[in-house]
């Protein structure tokens, strides 16, 4: 594979920016990140990709299972989400699931041979609650949670 030199096309300071290009960094300064944010955005499009395909395969598409564990009716009034109690929408609501579903839905994920990545959603206090009756059932049964 051959690396294209941004260098020809980019400021100095975004150049230097992606001096080394494909290299995770941790160290940007503020003028680097300046010159990101100043440079036309099909050209900082360009230039991510160009450091993605370093990276990664550009044909592959990583695959990830998601699961709700609570579905509507949530307590929680953020503005972006149609979940919450604060709106009205057609969602169904469901109750939070128990652990033992939870963990037989992740069993199940894990045996897809697609899924790279799997994930839970639900609102922040829902999350704990969930964690408490995990941390419960695997005391009363002297397990580990």
């Amino acid at each position: 594979m051959s690396v294209v030199s941004l260098d020809s096309f980019a400021s100095p300071a975004a150049s230097g920016a992606f001096q080394a290009l494909g290299s995770v960094r941790h160290d940007w300064t503020r003028e680097e990140i300046r010159a990101l944010f100043a440079l036309p955005f099909p050209e900082l499009i360009f230039q991510a990709q160009t450091v993605h395909r370093i990276n990664f395969d550009p044909t592959q598409v990583q695959i990830s299972t998601l699961l709700s564990i609570k579905t509507g009716g949530c307590p929680e009034d953020c503005a972006y989400c149609p979940q919450s109690s604060a709106y009205e929408t057609d969602l169904k609501a469901s109750k939070l699931m128990d652990v033992e579903t939870v963990l037989a839905e992740a069993a199940a994920a894990k045996q897809d041979a697609e899924a790279k990545q799997g994930e839970v959603a639900a609102a922040k206090r829902e999350m704990a609650k969930l964690s408490e009756q995990s941390r419960a059932e695997a005391d009363a049964g002297g397990q580990e949670s």
